[in-house]
């Protein structure tokens, strides 16, 4: 049924990865009430929906890679007026993702006009100086080269032309690479120069790099050398200040982007933009952030060490978010999604360890410490002992009783029912084989499940089609952050602000994707069709070669198998005729006797 409508529908690429997506989300449905069965079969049939998109645009790839290129693109009234590329990122259509023409298309957007064989130093360089970008190459639209193009495509596939090109087929249908500075034909000005090379996502996430590591650095000074409570003179300090205010741009910018998302439900923005793994851990440092800036204010001189402790906790945290700008590499991207994926696996060993530490905790601590009296210590000293094992730190003089009074602790019970901290521990032989059977499971036993996780976290993770699948997610936001980076972003802000009121009143948004015109969009439909088609045909080909080889080695084989029965009934009447010879004979003597 599913093949019938594809075959007789339109924009079969992103009918079949809908079509893909709700059936993985029916096999999700089926797998948590325990339909095993029937979640294999939807993930089966969902994979070949994938495949069937995948087979297409590779198609459509050979024949044009612009059409190509436009077809993920181009808004979808199927999908919710997003491109194709945008549903492959949110339902993680990841064999999808890694195709050819996505990935080129990605690179295409990432880069934007600047030339592709741009290096990546050149644009870092560019970034801080500005008048380097007259050394620069961009590619500009050639209408007049896109308009004879689409003539000569239009008369000979005899395909409907459409009478105005559209500005985005237009502008990669020939590319010319220009100057700035030069005269003539590939004259760029030099404003629109700076426009195109700040306003392409390469450069926001060059800038936006370089304006981290300055954050990173007026945080670490400011927490290293000058951080005095609230009563001291300067305090708050001006870099404390400016760092403040950088985190506060950085939350509006997150705001921005909650509320310029497609989705009209405030739940479904916040959803969507909780999501994602890095905004969850903004949220995190954000909230630090807040909690240290209160507590600054409101704890005495004495306990002013604890505002340290969640500022360096903030600190850390901000360190940590600098991962994310890796994603960019190709070398250095999957290792940052391995450390993602192994964390998860080992917060689930956490959950197992658990189990032996405290179960051999409490046997440590019954035996050493008989009779305490309740307190946190207690909870301390469990948890002490099984947790540093692991490490290397065995406690011998500890749990063989050996540490006497005068050694930082007492055996006088008046003294240690007042303070159990100030207790020694008590001999006894059974805690020594406690400690000998907790280091076989954890040592030997739990590492080494735990290197069995990491090893297959490693191995279904090291490729790069997962790196190509959330370079998708980087792509598209550097695409619709401001040009300005943290803390003058707030222009920027503001700017959109005014232009978000604009836009809802005259109905214009800036956005991931193109929208077509009904010529072009009939036109790119056809193309689609057309690599459909071929598609089709030329699996069927493959079908009736199959058929013919099978039928060919079957007929091969029924060919041996008669000259095989020629050969035994040959044999057959040979032993019969000897029979005979040898019979006859034998019977005449017989009747003689």
């Amino acid at each position: 049924m599913a093949d019938l409508f594809l075959n007789l529908g339109v924009d079969q690429i992103g009918t079949s990865l809908l079509g893909c997506s709700l059936l993985k989300a029916l096999s999700v449905k089926a797998e948590s009430y325990e339909e095993t069965a029937l979640s294999n079969s939807f993930l089966v049939h969902s994979q070949i929906l994938e495949n069937f998109a995948i087979s297409v645009l590779n198609e459509c790839y050979m024949r044009s890679k612009l059409d190509a290129h436009t077809l993920l693109y181009r808004d979808m009234k199927q999908l919710g007026n997003i491109p194709i590329l945008a549903l492959a990122e949110r339902q993680q259509l990841m064999d999808f993702a890694e195709h050819p023409a996505c990935q080129t298309k990605l690179t295409s957007i990432w880069k934007s006009d600047i030339s592709p064989r741009t290096s990546q130093l050149m644009i870092l360089l560019t970034s801080v100086l500005p008048f380097l970008i007259m050394f620069m190459k961009f590619n500009v639209p050639d209408h007049k080269s896109a308009k004879s193009n689409q003539v000569e495509d239009d008369g000979s596939t005899g395909q409907t032309s459409s009478k105005k090109p559209h500005k985005e087929l237009s502008k990669f249908t020939k590319l010319r690479e220009v100057r700035v500075g030069c005269s003539g034909e590939n004259r760029l000005n030099v404003f629109r120069a700076l426009y195109n090379f700040y306003s392409a996502p390469v450069t926001k996430f060059t800038t936006n790099i370089m304006a981290y590591i300055i954050l990173l650095g007026l945080f670490s000074y400011f927490l290293l050398t000058n951080i005095q409570p609230v009563g001291e003179p300067n305090s708050p300090s001006v870099i404390e200040y400016i760092v403040w205010a950088w985190f506060a741009t950085m939350f509006l910018e997150e705001i921005r982007q909650v509320t310029s998302t497609h989705q009209r439900s405030i739940t479904y923005k916040l959803s969507s933009w909780f999501g994602d793994f890095w905004n969850r851990f903004d949220l995190l440092t954000f909230i630090c952030l807040v909690i240290s800036i209160i507590m600054r204010y409101q704890l005495e001189m004495d306990k002013f060490v604890y505002t340290r402790v969640v500022y360096s906790i903030t600190l850390l945290l901000t360190y940590l978010r600098f991962m994310q700008f890796h994603f960019a590499q190709p070398d250095i991207g999957p290792k940052v999604i391995m450390i993602r994926r192994m964390l998860t696996d080992l917060s689930l060993f956490f959950f197992i360890l658990l189990v032996f530490v405290l179960g051999f905790g409490v046997a440590y601590h019954i035996n050493m410490f008989p009779n305490q009296p309740l307190s946190w210590s207690i909870l301390y000293t469990v948890f002490l002992f099984p947790y540093f094992q692991i490490f290397g730190e065995l406690f011998l003089d500890e749990l063989g009783g050996k540490i006497e009074d005068g050694d930082g602790c007492t055996k006088n019970q008046t003294i240690w029912l007042e303070d159990p901290s100030q207790r020694c521990p008590e001999k006894n032989a059974i805690v020594y084989i406690f400690l000998a059977v907790y280091l076989v499971l954890t040592n030997i036993l739990l590492i080494n499940l735990l290197i069995a996780m990491f090893s297959y976290t490693f191995q279904k993770v090291n490729s790069t089609k997962v790196w190509r699948f959330y370079r998708i997610s980087l792509v598209y936001e550097y695409f619709h952050r401001p040009s300005l980076v943290p803390p003058i972003i707030i222009i920027n802000l503001i700017w959109r602000m005014m232009s978000f009121i604009f836009e809802w009143k005259y109905g214009t948004h800036i956005k991931f994707g193109v929208t077509l015109d009904a010529d072009n969009n009939q036109r790119l439909r056809l193309f689609e069709k057309s690599a459909v088609d071929a598609h089709l045909a030329q699996s069927s080909k493959k079908e009736r070669k199959l058929l013919d080889f099978r039928a060919a080695s079957i007929s091969d084989r029924l060919e041996l198998v008669m000259s095989d029965l020629q050969k035994l009934n040959k044999a057959i009447q040979s032993v019969t005729q000897l029979e005979l010879r040898q019979g006859t004979p034998g019977g005449s003597h017989d009747q003689n006797v």
